[in-house]
């Protein structure tokens, strides 16, 4: 009996022997089935995050394109005001509405032309010559704007970037 119930004992001890060794091997295998899933999850939420930044970001490019546009728009409606005043001869009326639309977008020097343009009419060629010149110096700094941009990689084919405005900065860049 007694070498049977050692045997019967051993075999008991064996298994719970095996039986320990195979708890372990499941708990570090489900170890590694957690960190995988975990890393998996991390690397989602990671995905999730950077997704929701690019939407971010170009909902807020869009946001910045329309709002321009609108600036825009504004002024050019402020502009054609301004144009259909000059047709009917009223210059100080025209002057007044350009100088409006050049507050709404201060970016283009059409405005400042279509003043001096109102003042040759007027035959005050003192402040049509000042009014060019102030067309020329925004002209400038759009195009010193205009270099820095494209040296960033982002001026060309902006949309400030008219042919007129090409023209003036290739003119204005170049050396005397």
């Amino acid at each position: 009996r007694i070498h049977g119930y050692n045997t019967r004992c051993g075999s008991l001890v064996d298994r719970i022997q095996l039986k320990c060794r195979l708890a372990s091997v499941l708990d570090k295998e489900a170890a590694t089935i957690k960190a995988a899933a975990d890393k998996k999850a991390a690397e989602e939420a990671e995905k999730r995050r950077i997704e929701a930044a690019r939407k971010a970001a170009e909902e807020k490019r869009a946001a910045e394109e329309k709002a321009k546009r609108e600036i825009r728009e504004k002024g050019t409606a402020l502009k054609d005001e301004g144009n259909a005043l000059f047709k009917e001869k009223k210059y100080e009326e025209a002057i007044a509405k350009y100088e409006e639309s050049e507050k709404a977008d201060p970016t283009l020097m059409t405005y400042r032309t279509n003043v001096a343009s109102c003042y040759h009419a007027m035959k005050d060629y003192d402040r049509c010559v000042a009014e060019c010149d102030r067309a020329v110096e925004l002209g400038a700094s759009l195009c010193q704007k205009q270099g820095h941009q494209e040296q960033q990689g982002r001026g060309r084919g902006s949309a400030t970037q008219t042919p007129a405005l090409q023209l003036i900065c290739g003119s204005l860049m170049r050396p005397a």
